[in-house]
């Protein structure tokens, strides 16, 4: 039967906010002075109000996630598909995140991407 419109409509979607998504991941972990007006938009803000006012329930997921709950059965009980979906995406986000950052402090403080990146920069081409 091949993909119906709604499957379209969500994939759509997931791939339009996959940056929003990345963002709301990362809230718990924002620096304050940095970015203090990001964090409130999502934690206290309509960040979130927003996305639940397209017809999606994923504000008390995403606030269990940036509590620490990882567990996807957990986070997506009662909510529709596409709900679930959204706080899969923002979850994988949420894990990808913490990985960069034991690997951050596993190389001392380093972030690996970057290790990379000036270690092909610093080497004069002959």
């Amino acid at each position: 039967s091949g993909t119906t419109t709604e499957d379209a409509s969500i994939e759509k979607l997931l791939s339009e906010l996959n940056e929003v998504f990345e963002i709301v991941a990362a809230v718990p972990l924002m620096d304050e002075e940095e970015y203090g007006e990001l964090r409130e938009h999502f934690m206290k803000g309509p960040g979130l109000d927003e996305i639940d006012e397209r017809g999606y329930s994923i504000k008390a997921g995403t606030h269990r996630i940036w509590k620490g709950e990882r567990d996807l059965t957990k986070l997506t009980e009662g909510v529709d598909t596409d709900s679930a979906l959204i706080l899969q995406r923002i979850l994988l986000h949420t894990l990808n995140i913490e990985r960069k950052v034991r690997e951050m402090i596993t190389n001392g403080g380093v972030d690996p991407d970057d290790e990379v990146e000036s270690e092909e920069n610093s080497e004069p081409k002959k």
